[in-house]
């Protein structure tokens, strides 16, 4: 393994526990607040259309929308080409950046 491929493996791995921990924490304040938002607006991204901004390796996150019908919170990984989210299964066919969180 290359000294770049090992430096993409810790990247990965690190953006992977963060993203986790961040998800688990606010995992309902968010759903339901993300959710809501959807609900209300209308700015949905065909994947086949455009994907999220490289952001060194990974995008930010943002939420997605599945072939199932399911909102996730997730990252697009441009060093492995794919999706990381909890739907890890779910064919993601959308996605739009996160709101603002709540104030209160």
């Amino acid at each position: 393994m290359s000294k770049t491929e090992i430096i993409q493996a810790v990247i990965y791995f690190i953006s992977w526990c963060a993203s986790t921990a961040i998800y688990t924490l606010s995992i309902k304040k968010w759903e339901k607040h993300c959710n809501n938002w959807a609900g209300q607006h209308s700015h949905w991204i065909s994947v086949n259309e455009k994907l999220p901004e490289n952001d060194g390796g990974f995008s930010d996150m943002v939420l997605v929308y599945t072939k199932d019908k399911c909102y996730y919170t997730a990252q697009f990984n441009y060093i492995s080409n794919c999706w990381f989210a909890e739907c890890s299964d779910d064919e993601i066919t959308h996605w739009m950046n996160l709101p603002k969180p709540p104030t209160q």
